[in-house]
């Protein structure tokens, strides 16, 4: 039995613990999803399906971005200075998730907290 009786609370490394393995149910399989789409080549390679346009934009963005950047590379324009993108390794993507992950969950503890006390 995982939920408390009524009127009582759960222990909070047990509550982090049943939070972590909820997101983890989304965030993990989709991470392999992810990998499995890049490794594949699945875009290119894979049959045209109702789920594909989902899986284009989870994996390479917005359709419209796609567009332009295609365009420029067949009109042989060179992307401009401000436009460059801004290549960062698996270890600079994963410290800014853990930031932006801790800043949030920072910011949502202490409303709560605030809230309560009030």
């Amino acid at each position: 039995m995982l939920a408390p009786p009524p009127g009582e609370s759960l222990f909070w490394l047990l509550s982090l613990l049943l939070n972590l393995i909820g997101y983890a149910t989304i965030f993990v399989p989709g991470y392999y999803v992810l990998q499995y789409v890049r490794k594949t080549n699945y875009l290119e390679t894979g049959p045209a399906s109702l789920l594909q346009p989902l899986v284009r934009l989870f994996v390479k963005g917005a359709e419209t971005d796609i567009i332009e950047a295609e365009v420029n590379l067949l009109k042989g324009e060179a992307e401009s200075q401000s436009e460059r993108v801004i290549v960062r390794s698996v270890y600079q993507e994963g410290m800014s998730l853990l930031f932006c992950a801790g800043g949030l969950l920072g910011s949502y503890s202490t409303w709560g907290y605030l809230q309560e006390k009030i």
